[in-house]
């Protein structure tokens, strides 16, 4: 591209610039001779539409004719400014015009002036908008007084404007978080995003709400009207606006907000059908047009409840005289987690009831408890499982949201002895039929909170040192029956150091306590030292129960003992060779010395021939 040309092309954006902020080249009417014929711009320069001065670092003083003049002031690309002019000789007549000249790129502006009839006294100029190409530019500004003749420039002067890039809004730093529909909105994450959102297909019903926070590329919040636009695919309804954590009825499924805020929130509402729906989740720059998805977000609505199933069964032996096992609220902690089923703090449930609807989406119906025999079950308790509360409790709670699971406690009777049964029916009515019950069923049994008798075994008779061990405490009553669930067993000893966590004092659950029996996580490892070793713990009877293994000896010793073994029989091998190697040699030498011997003799026979032959 030309020099000449990208002028023209900077001169056209300013000129258009000028032209939308109500610039006209049509001087006034009736004017009067003015009298300024010395003029400088002001550092009272105002920027923006809410006429902001000029700060100090966006303005260079030139005091060379005005303690107030400026020689240079500092824009952005698009920022809206008013040039204010004072007169230094004469002053400016509300007939006087003000032309302002972009330098190199021609004429942008004549206008009517406002007055300054004295020195020292501003003149503003009608706002302008700054280039939306950065760079250094120079204004040339006159003020032209009325003559018989026209127009003559009576007042000159020049000021450099600098423009800087605009910020501009950064998809990268932006963020759009899905969270739940009717409280958290300001506190959305991505920890709030990656939790499951459900709802009842109910219409109306607030399912989610998508926090978008808008920042520009230096990190700030970028308020510009940009426009948030969502839209639905599947089941509901969505709106964008400024608010979070309520919303009024709306049945739309496309919906946008242009305000000048850089939080939005996209409200999600159940349409009255059940399934899964998607919400997209856009944003257009207010200043390219460019669209942009922030994100797709899933939720799910569910119908009515068609069944239910036991999630989870933790405690099915009550206790015999009448006690109640196991936690049927809302709020599960990890600190009540780790409390016995029988202890009033506890937040395991005997058991987790789920409910679901025709699809197999988990859904809402609060549950009763009957037993077949009050005598021995006198009642039970379900309450739908409040979800993440927070954090600390994330690992604690049966369900996601509040939706579908139900934690369940059971009470026996005062009349229940130690053997006694039930069957415990968890129902609710049919919401689509209320002449039949959605029902499921689990058994349990009564036992004695006294341990009569109690063992204690581990799961070999040998191990290799430092091995993974599961140790395992069972108790009957007097009865012979499985002690109650939560009836306390007792800490574990070693006669031997042992690695891992000692078994401490802890509860029975169907009669039995034992370490991890995960094998991917073992609790209690054996001893390192060699030999036999024992486990022991004190009965609630007071008496000693105990189990015996033995440690097996260091594989390595071994190893070092049959490679001395095997030493000691090649030193002894090659032994035997080197005797059998002399034994020969000197074999050898007997045949030698015999042969030498036999050699001698029959020379001397053929000397005594010779002398015989040599006489014939």
């Amino acid at each position: 591209m030309s020099t000449k040309t990208s002028f023209k092309r900077i001169a056209l954006v300013a000129t258009s610039a000028l032209a939308i902020a109500g610039f006209s080249a049509v001087p006034a009417a009736n004017a009067a001779v003015g009298t300024a014929t010395t003029i400088v711009v002001s550092k009272y320069t105002t920027i923006g539409p809410v006429l902001t001065p000029l700060v100090a670092g966006y303005y260079t003083a030139s005091t060379v004719l005005d303690s107030a003049g400026v020689s240079s002031f500092s824009v952005t690309a698009g920022d809206t400014f008013t040039l204010k002019l004072i007169p230094t000789v004469g002053g400016i007549g509300s007939d006087d015009s003000v032309t302002v000249t972009l330098r190199g790129y021609g004429n942008l502006t004549t206008n009517s002036a406002a007055a300054a009839a004295a020195v020292g006294l501003t003149s503003d100029v009608t706002p302008l908008t700054a280039t939306s190409v950065p760079g250094t530019y120079t204004l040339d500004v006159s003020v032209n007084t009325w003559t018989a003749s026209g127009y003559v420039t009576s007042a000159t002067t020049n000021v450099t404007m600098v423009v800087a890039a605009g910020s501009s809004l950064d998809i990268g730093q932006s963020t759009a978080y899905m969270t739940a529909g009717t409280a958290g909105g300001a506190s959305a994450s991505s920890t709030t995003n990656a939790i499951p959102r459900t709802g009842s297909k109910v219409a109306g019903t607030q399912i989610a709400q998508i926090k978008v926070t808008l920042l520009d590329d230096a990190g700030v919040a970028d308020n510009s009207a940009h426009t948030i636009s969502a839209y639905v695919t599947g089941g509901g309804y969505v709106e964008v606006n400024t608010t979070a954590n309520t919303d009024t009825a709306f049945t739309t499924r496309v919906s946008e907000d242009s305000a000048t805020n850089n939080l939005r929130y996209v409200h999600i509402e159940a349409d009255g059908t059940a399934g899964v729906g998607t919400v997209t989740v856009s944003v257009t720059d207010a200043a390219t047009s460019v669209s942009t998805v922030l994100g797709t977000f899933s939720y799910s609505t569910f119908g009515d409840v068609t069944a239910f199933a036991l999630a989870a069964t933790n405690f099915t032996v009550g206790v015999a005289g009448g006690d109640t096992t196991g936690y049927g609220g809302t709020t599960r902690t990890a600190a009540g987690n780790l409390l016995s089923p029988l202890d009033a703090g506890t937040t395991v449930p005997a058991f987790i009831v789920k409910a679901t609807d025709v699809s197999g989406n988990v859904a809402n119906l609060t549950p009763t408890i009957s037993s077949s025999a009050t005598s021995v079950v006198a009642s039970g308790t379900c309450g739908l499982d409040g979800g993440i509360v927070d954090v600390d409790n994330a690992a604690a709670t049966s369900s996601t949201n509040g939706i579908g699971y139900y934690n369940c406690s059971f009470t026996t009777a005062a009349s229940a002895k130690t053997g006694d049964k039930a069957t415990l029916t968890i129902r609710a009515l049919d919401p689509a039929d209320a002449t039949v019950y959605i029902s499921t069923t689990i058994n349990v049994t009564v036992g004695s909170t006294t341990a009569a008798t109690e063992t204690l075994t581990l799961d070999a008779a040998s191990y290799e040192a430092g091995a993974p061990m599961l140790v395992t405490r069972t108790a009957v009553d007097a009865s012979g029956n499985v002690v109650a669930d939560g009836t306390a067993s007792p800490a574990v000893s070693f006669t031997k150091a042992t690695g891992g966590t000692t078994p401490a004092i802890g509860w029975y659950v169907n009669g039995s306590d034992l370490t991890s029996a995960d094998a991917t996580a073992p609790a209690v490892f054996a001893p390192a030292v060699s030999g036999s070793f024992e486990a022991y713990a004190t009965s609630a009877a007071g008496t000693t129960i105990k189990a015996v293994a033995t440690i097996d000896a260091d594989p390595s010793a071994s190893l070092a003992l049959d490679a001395a073994n095997a030493a000691t029989d090649a030193a002894n091998n090659a032994y035997d060779e080197a005797q059998n190697a002399t034994q020969a040699a000197s074999d050898a030498l007997a045949a030698t010395t015999a042969l030498a011997k036999q050699v001698k003799k029959l020379i001397a026979e053929v000397k005594k021939l010779a002398k015989a032959v040599s006489k014939l």
